[in-house]
C-alpha cells in the first residue's frame, strides 16, 4: 500500500489529511475516461501507477499554496478542489476556479519550475494521486507520448478558465450566471430520476466570488430557485430538479 502524507504537522499553511487508503490501480479506475492523465497507452499508465502515491483527504485540506515550491503534481481522482489567487497589496483571496474529478494541479509549477500561482484547497473528501517533480520528470524521459498529455492538461485548464470568465462575461443576468455555475458543477454528479444531486461544499459568500455578485444575492436566487421548483436544497445537499429549466435561466434575456 502507498500511503502519503502530502503535507506536515509543522507546517501552519497546511493541514495532515485524515485518512489514507489504496486505489488498487490506475488501469481499473472508474474516473480513467475523464482525466488527461489516464488516457494514456497501458505502459505509461503503468509506469504512472508504480511511482504515484494514493491520499484521501477531508474538506478544508491545503494541497498547496501560491507562492510555495512545488513539489509535484496532484491529480484528482475522486472530488473538487478550489482555486484561490491571494492579492499581495489587500491579502484578500478570490476563488478563481473550481476543479474536479480528472484534473491535474499544480503541472503548470512543475513544468516552469515556479512557485504555485494559486492555492488549492479540497472542497470535500477528495481522492487524490501525488506524483513527485523527480519522479514526474522521468516519467517524461522514459515515455514521450505523455507529454502530449501535459499539452493537452494545459490547453484544458486554459478552456476551463476561459469558461469560468466567459459564465460573468456573457450570462445576460446574475442568475443566469449562478445557473450557469450549478449547471457547471453537477457535470459529474450523480444523476436518477429525480433530478442531479451533488454535495456544494461552497459557501454562499464563496458563490458570490465565483459569479462576481453579493452573498445576500446568491442567498435570494437561491431561494427563489427553490421556491419555482428548479433546487431542493438540504443542508450541503442540493438537487437540480430541471437541469432543463436551469439551462434555459442561464440563457435569459432581461426584459
Amino acid at each position: 500500500m502507498k500511503i502519503s502524507r502530502i503535507g506536515s504537522e509543522k507546517s501552519p499553511a497546511r493541514r495532515v489529511p485524515i485518512a489514507s487508503v489504496q486505489i488498487d490501480s490506475c488501469l481499473s479506475c472508474p474516473a480513467r475516461d475523464e482525466g488527461v492523465f489516464c488516457r494514456l497507452d497501458q505502459e505509461t499508465l503503468t509506469a504512472l501507477d508504480a511511482i504515484r502515491q494514493t491520499t484521501v483527504y477531508p474538506k478544508g485540506a491545503i494541497l498547496f499554496v501560491s507562492g510555495q515550491t512545488p513539489r509535484g503534481i496532484f491529480i484528482l481522482c475522486e472530488g473538487r478542489a478550489k482555486l484561490t489567487l491571494t492579492s499581495p497589496r489587500s491579502g484578500q483571496s478570490f476563488i478563481v476556479g473550481i476543479v474536479g474529478r480528472g484534473n491535474v494541479l499544480g503541472l503548470d509549477a512543475v513544468v516552469l519550475g515556479t512557485p504555485h500561482q494559486v492555492s488549492a484547497e479540497t472542497l470535500g473528501p477528495t481522492h487524490v494521486n501525488f506524483v513527485g517533480a523527480a519522479e514526474l520528470s522521468r516519467l517524461f524521459e522514459a515515455h514521450a507520448g505523455i507529454r502530449a498529455r501535459v499539452t493537452q492538461s494545459v490547453a484544458s485548464e486554459l478552456r476551463h478558465a476561459r469558461t469560468q470568465a466567459a459564465r460573468i462575461a456573457l450570462a445576460r443576468t446574475v442568475e443566469g450566471r449562478l445557473a450557469g455555475l450549478l449547471l457547471e458543477l453537477a457535470v459529474t454528479a450523480r444523476r436518477d430520476d429525480r433530478g442531479v444531486h451533488m454535495q456544494l461544499g461552497l459557501t454562499h459568500e464563496e458563490i458570490a466570488a465565483l459569479i462576481g455578485t453579493s452573498r445576500e444575492t446568491v442567498t435570494r436566487l437561491l431561494n427563489g430557485l427553490r421556491r419555482r421548483g428548479l433546487l431542493r436544497i438540504k443542508g450541503g445537499l442540493i438537487t437540480i430538479s430541471d437541469p432543463a429549466r436551469l439551462a434555459a435561466i442561464e440563457q435569459t434575456i432581461p426584459d
